[in-house]
């Protein structure tokens, strides 16, 4: 489930209805590692819209260790090992990366950069200078594509999509074992 946010500007008037922030993109190493990209809030300057776009590497790399610590560092069950692994391909996306961040939906490095997307958060619009506003506005339940969009270390777009794997029988274990169920 998920909220839609009908962007908009006070000063200048600009409008974006509908803005839904979904994961819909992994980084793929050429040894074929997956990991899911973690997207920032931007504004491009070539959509002339708020957009998805990739962290610089920095981010990247902090990203990672923000992701690993909130993973229970006693739990040894396959879940938890995914998600440490990925944590790691992460790092070495950072370590390699040298292109600047790229926008998710044209490959644009013209971007500014928000950060983490925060529900009723307030930016500079970087088209007038006033103030562009997040609300809540629609509740909805999204369907999650079935293949994340593959792009290589450098942010390309490698045209071809790799398989969604949530993991899902790892993440129910994960949540049984949590409560003390059987696993």
């Amino acid at each position: 489930m998920g909220w839609l946010s009908d962007i908009y500007c006070g000063q200048c008037g600009f409008k974006q209805p509908r803005f839904l922030p979904l994961h819909r993109e992994a980084y793929v190493l050429p040894t074929g590692e997956i990991t899911p990209l973690p997207f920032q809030v931007a504004w491009c300057g070539r959509c002339r819209v708020v957009v998805r776009a990739e962290y610089p590497a920095d981010a990247l790399r902090r990203v990672a260790d923000e992701q690993e610590a909130r993973l229970d560092p006693a739990d040894t069950g396959r879940y938890t090992a995914r998600r440490r692994a990925e944590c790691g391909v992460l790092r070495r996306v950072a370590a390699d990366r040298t292109a600047p961040p790229r926008c998710l939906e044209c490959g644009s490095t013209g971007i500014v950069g928000f950060g983490p997307w925060e529900w009723e958060a307030e930016v500079v619009h970087p088209g007038c200078g006033g103030a562009l506003r997040f609300p809540r506005t629609a509740h909805c339940s999204p369907v999650f594509p079935a293949a994340y969009r593959a792009n290589s270390p450098e942010g390309e777009d490698l045209g071809r999509e790799v398989a969604r794997d949530l993991g899902q029988d790892e993440a129910v274990e994960h949540v049984r074992a949590a409560d003390g169920g059987p696993t």
